[in-house]
């Protein structure tokens, strides 16, 4: 293990177009299964994280975005969610660059470890996602506002009162971590009504900046909520 995450060789004194070459090169003798030499993705890394290199942050998403693809994919909560690979991605990227600080990177040892790490955002970010759906699907979030009344499945006006008031609990537990407008409508826009990133900024383009801000927003509240022990509580 190296301690201050120092490649071998003279990965540090590259151009980053170079390294970026160097790691493209180094994966695909990854995939063929002939021998390699991480030093030069994992660089790329270092100057993401430690040097706080947003161009490098971009090659890495450049580099390893497929591969990201492909563990959503394989991820055995992906069929149950409505929003695509992609978004996930996107998600699961946004997510390391923002919680793994400079202090984190120093402990991952390797590239092994940062790509493990990687994998750990995308299972996090596709878990975030299904809980809020399974509250969809209990009917707790099937209400933009609890005073509308709507359609529940009782059959009694004791049962309709009853589960208007769970609703209505759980929901305001919900906007309890809602900072503001764009996030409430996000989160009902994507888990109420079922929108992608791209169909929200479609409607609303006054309101973000691009698709990327949404997705921002979107991991932000969700971030929140499994922060909250009352919300993790309530949905185990």
């Amino acid at each position: 293990m190296n301690p201050n995450n120092t490649p071998p060789g003279n990965s540090r004194k590259l151009a980053l177009t170079d390294l970026a070459q160097h790691c493209a090169l180094e994966t695909e003798l990854y995939y063929r299964g002939q021998p390699y030499d991480p030093q030069f993705c994992f660089e790329m890394f270092r100057r993401a994280f430690i040097e706080a290199d947003q161009h490098a942050w971009d090659r890495i998403y450049t580099q390893y975005q497929l591969q990201a693809v492909r563990w959503v994919q394989r991820d055995p909560l992906f069929p149950f969610s409505s929003q695509e690979a992609q978004d996930f991605v996107n998600l699961a990227f946004a997510k390391m660059w923002t919680a793994l600080t400079p202090g984190k990177f120093a402990r991952l040892p390797d590239l092994k470890s940062a790509l493990a790490y990687l994998r750990i955002c995308i299972k996090s970010v596709i878990l975030d996602d299904r809980r809020i759906r399974k509250w969809v699907e209990l009917g707790y979030l099937d209400e933009v506002d609890p005073d509308q009344g709507g359609t529940d499945s009782g059959n009694t006006p004791e049962d309709h009162t009853l589960q208007a008031i769970e609703r209505e609990k759980l929901w305001r537990l919900v906007e309890q971590q809602l900072h503001n407008e764009n996030e409430r409508l996000v989160i009902v826009a994507i888990f109420v009504y079922g929108m992608k990133a791209q169909e929200i900024y479609k409607q609303f383009p006054n309101r973000f900046s691009n698709v990327a801000e949404i997705h921002r927003v979107r991991q932000n509240v969700l971030d929140r909520l499994r922060r909250n022990l009352k919300f993790r509580d309530s949905i185990r």
